[in-house]
């Protein structure tokens, strides 16, 4: 009705984002139609003005703190969509000059989180907004050809990131895990959103700062591995948590893909430096498995969901190189638990080198997972 009455204001803005949300889940993450309603969701954005506000046009009350909440979602929507699709984001902070506080000054005090004793939306809604910002700083790291001066760009942004994590309130902290904690329901998904915005902001500055393709370094590693561990410990607990802004399988699909990619690739790659310890691989491997049989039994998507082509094509690659590792465990390791040359040497000859040539490591779609099933490990 307010499109037919072309009648713009705070509301329309509010059912679009509802609309962009409906359709994603509908259309799936994938799909041009969500794409486009997150286009429509910036466009009355702007058309609204939100954009240039200062602190002189703030309004008064509950509409104010509304529309920070609606400025942080669309602005971390636009940025975490963006990074999943692999396309230009459409909001960008260098064009905006906002009252909305999107993030404090270093020298700030916790002071000011209001130190809220329980997780709630907008609290959930400025994580995201901040998590969204330190995304698009490690963004601009690619515009950095020196690779020295993107070193030193990198540690800032991580510091700053350390600094905001441990600004947040303590509620959302997360103790031994997700079915241990005394959180609600809905709680938890406010819980395990944050860490795995914190752990996705580390994991995309290690990747900005990798050089030679599939040179991972052993932090990158750790943190996917962290991730995977988080998005296993949501799918497992899903009887307990309640949708509290993104769904469990855009988690699985955003978070749990893209480390999961990783991991496959280190393994795979074969690298020294990579190369885990005896029980990280058992870890690894007990919470690749659980993905891919949550995935294959039906229990965490079905055929007819949207994302269930790039679920079932990353599980079915994933499959793949658990069955090959785990049928070669006992040539991987010796009595004393040591790698042996055949699992972590380096992969040789110009097959390889052709797969990296048209290996997209960055893209975790379903291009790059059967991509990835056509690796010499996998495909021989």
């Amino acid at each position: 009705m307010s499109l037919v009455l072309d009648c713009l204001g705070d509301f329309q803005l509010f059912l679009q984002y509802e609309n962009f949300i409906c359709h994603s889940q509908i259309d799936g993450d994938q799909s041009y139609r969500s794409w486009r309603k997150l286009g429509d969701v910036a466009s009355s954005l702007f058309a609204l003005g939100y954009h240039q506000q200062t602190d002189g046009d703030k309004p008064p009350g509950f509409l104010n703190r509304l529309r920070q909440v609606a400025f942080g979602r669309c602005y971390s929507a636009d940025r975490n969509v963006s990074i999943f699709l692999g396309r230009p984001p459409r909001i960008q902070r260098k064009f905006c000059k906002t009252h909305v506080r999107l993030k404090e000054d270093i020298g700030g005090t916790p002071d000011d989180w209001h130190s809220p004793e329980k997780c709630n939306f907008i609290t959930d809604s400025r994580w995201a907004a901040i998590c969204a910002t330190l995304k698009e700083d490690i963004a601009g790291l690619s515009d950095e050809t020196d690779y020295t001066r993107r070193a030193q760009q990198a540690s800032i942004i991580q510091a700053e990131t350390d600094v905001q994590w441990a600004r947040l309130p303590q509620c959302y902290q997360l103790g031994s895990g997700l079915r241990s904690s005394n959180h609600k329901p809905i709680e938890r998904d406010f819980v395990l959103t944050a860490q795995l915005s914190y752990l996705h902001v580390q994991f995309l500055l290690r990747i900005a700062l990798l050089q030679h393709g599939l040179q991972y370094d052993k932090q990158l590693f750790q943190i996917s591995t962290q991730i995977l561990s988080l998005v296993v410990d949501g799918i497992l607990c899903r009887d307990i948590l309640v949708n509290s802004g993104s769904s469990l399988v855009w988690k699985v699909a955003y978070f749990g893909l893209a480390a999961a990619g990783i991991i496959c690739l280190c393994l795979i790659s074969r690298s020294s430096t990579t190369t885990p310890s005896p029980t990280e691989i058992c870890i690894i491997v007990q919470n690749l498995t659980t993905l891919v049989a949550e995935v294959e039994r039906g229990t965490l998507i079905n055929s007819q969901h949207p994302n269930y082509s790039l679920l079932t094509s990353a599980t079915r690659t994933i499959d793949n190189l658990l069955r090959r590792l785990i049928g070669s465990s006992t040539a991987a390791f010796s009595i004393h638990h040591q790698p042996s040359p055949s699992m972590v040497g380096p992969v040789d000859g110009p097959e390889q080198g052709d797969w990296n040539m048209r290996n997209s490591f960055l893209d975790f779609e379903i291009d790059f997972w059967l991509n990835l099933s056509e690796h010499p490990f996998l495909a021989g």
